[in-house]
């Protein structure tokens, strides 16, 4: 079954590239526009959603992804990996979140067991493949690997939306769609149930 039309990427900015605390009211401004557009999708007929699992916006999206799934049931969260050991040195709150995530996934798929140059790109390029639509937080800056999927995703005539935050600390759409407000789009991720073996570990996920 062809699920290219129903499924849609998301994909965003690290918490370094935002001004101020991760959790302040621009993240969080920010992110209800991520979740109108998502909120939209479902309503058009999508029912796969898909992120890189990096910190900060694939993280949050991907939590609200599962928060939506208690409304939507039928949505489902696929997750791509660059490699295996994307979060070893990552903070340990950001690994909690990482680990929790990939525990309640539908889907989990990896490019490549260990780190090498490109393996990001390569994992956008799959998550893309798979995709009619591409949702992009995205500063405007003309490198870096959102900017390298956008452009990929114009040349195969994906369905781009972009949200810039904007310089004055509010987030300036670069597509247009309502925003519905959905104030428990974070859940507490406190778990510690990934490491005590409730879910089958990276070793046994799925590479692509």
């Amino acid at each position: 079954m062809n699920t290219v039309n129903t499924t849609s990427t998301i994909i965003g900015m690290q918490p370094h590239h935002f001004p101020g605390e991760i959790e302040d009211d621009y993240v969080k401004q920010l992110l209800y526009m991520v979740e109108g557009e998502i909120r939209k999708d479902i309503f058009s007929g999508y029912h796969i959603f898909q992120t890189g699992m990096n910190m900060g916006v694939d993280i949050w999206c991907a939590e609200m992804i599962l928060a939506l799934r208690n409304e939507f049931p039928h949505i489902q969260l696929h997750c791509f990996l660059p490699c295996e050991t994307q979060a070893n040195h990552w903070p340990e709150p950001w690994r909690e979140r990482y680990f929790n995530i990939l525990a309640e996934a539908d889907g989990v798929f990896c490019i490549s067991q260990q780190f090498s140059r490109g393996c990001t790109h390569v994992r956008n390029k799959e998550m893309l493949a798979l995709s009619s639509k591409l949702i992009a937080v995205h500063k405007n800056i003309a490198d870096g690997g959102i900017a390298r999927a956008i452009s990929y995703a114009k040349e195969k005539n994906i369905d781009t939306v972009v949200l810039h935050p904007g310089d004055e600390g509010d987030a300036a759409p670069g597509g247009s769609g309502n925003v519905v407000p959905f104030n428990g789009y974070i859940s507490s991720q406190t778990s510690s149930e990934y490491l005590a073996g409730s879910f089958s570990g990276i070793s046994a996920i799925r590479r692509a």
